[in-house]
């Protein structure tokens, strides 16, 4: 009886190299390794950039998504163009979010007395509240 470990046969050549990635980088040197204890940024030694932690990540999604859907090797490579696009604008969506919710916690915190522009939280606002509207379907 041959067990079923959730891998499609036609997306095995493709998976079994995304999880030859995923592996070397999990043994590789992480970045920061031969640094010292005492770094001046307070970075631990050892630790991940956050670059690379992302890679790891996105490899992961990758895996898991093919997976799921039992993606044929020809249908990979434009699979795999289509979730990068949309990684990449999520991640410059969640970027500029911080951007403005930062901007907005300087402007109005409890030290932002004398440098308070009314205006401007306003346009922060407004620009929070549109990048968070939900994009109408065609």
């Amino acid at each position: 009886m041959k067990a079923h470990i959730g891998i499609n046969e036609g997306t095995w050549p493709a998976t079994l190299a995304l999880l030859a990635i995923l592996a070397l980088a999990s043994t590789a040197a992480p970045a920061g390794a031969g640094q010292a204890q005492g770094a001046s940024d307070g970075a631990q030694a050892g630790a991940y950039s956050a670059v690379e932690t992302q890679r790891l990540f996105d490899a992961y999604v990758l895996v898991q998504a093919q997976d799921s859907l039992d993606l044929g090797d020809a249908q990979l490579p434009d699979f795999i163009r289509r979730l990068k696009v949309l990684q990449d604008v999520r991640r410059r969506f969640l970027l500029e979010r911080r951007r403005i919710v930062l901007e907005l916690q300087r402007r109005s915190g409890p030290n932002a007395a004398g440098r308070f522009d009314e205006a401007r939280v306003r346009d922060l606002l407004r620009s929070l509240a549109m990048s968070t509207r939900e994009v109408p379907t065609r």
